[in-house]
C-alpha cells in the first residue's frame, strides 16, 4: 500500500499545460502539411482538356477546360476540432447558382434540375426545366485516399520524438 497523499502524487506528474501546446503545435504542423500534400495531389489528379477535347471517363478524375476548380481548391487547420479541411471553395455568382454544387456533382455524381430558356423567332421567351444527370468524376476522394499513409507518417514521427 502507498503512502501518499493526492499533492504529493499530483507533483510527480507532469505539468499538462506545456505538453499540451506542443502537442497542439505539433499537431497542427502534421494536418498543415497533410492538407498542403492532398491539396497538391487533388490539384494533380485535374488535368487539362486535350486538343480532342475529349471529357474524362466516368469514375476519372475530370478535366478541365478553364483551371477554375483547379484553381480553387484549399486546405484550412481547424483548431477548435483539431482537424483539417482540404477542398474546392465554393464560387458564388457563376451560372444562376448552380456552379457551388459543381464540385460535389463531380466527385459524387447525381442529378440537378436545370431551369432552361431560350427566345423564339416571335420574340416570345420560352422556360423550361431540364433534369441532368452528372456521372461521377472523384478527385478529392482518390487523393485523400492516398495520402492518408503521410498523416499517419507525420502523426507517428511526432510521437516518436
Amino acid at each position: 500500500m502507498l503512502n501518499a497523499t493526492i499533492e504529493t502524487a499530483k507533483s510527480r506528474f507532469f505539468d499538462r499545460a506545456p505538453i499540451d501546446r506542443v502537442v497542439d503545435r505539433q499537431t497542427k504542423k502534421a494536418f498543415s502539411k497533410f492538407g498542403a500534400y492532398v491539396r497538391r495531389k487533388a490539384k494533380g489528379l485535374i488535368r487539362k482538356v486535350g486538343k480532342k477535347g475529349a471529357s474524362a471517363r466516368p469514375g476519372q478524375p475530370p478535366k478541365s477546360r478553364t483551371g477554375l476548380l483547379k484553381d480553387h481548391i484549399y486546405f484550412a487547420y481547424d483548431p477548435t476540432n483539431k482537424s483539417v479541411v482540404i477542398g474546392p471553395a465554393r464560387l458564388e455568382n457563376l451560372d444562376r447558382g448552380q456552379s457551388r454544387r459543381t464540385p460535389g456533382l463531380l466527385e459524387r455524381g447525381g442529378y440537378v434540375t436545370r431551369l432552361m430558356q431560350r427566345r423564339m423567332k416571335d420574340g416570345q421567351l420560352r422556360r423550361w426545366q431540364q433534369r441532368a444527370h452528372y456521372e461521377p468524376h472523384p478527385y478529392m476522394a482518390p487523393a485523400f485516399r492516398d495520402s492518408f499513409t503521410k498523416l499517419k507518417d507525420e502523426l507517428s514521427g511526432y510521437l516518436n520524438r
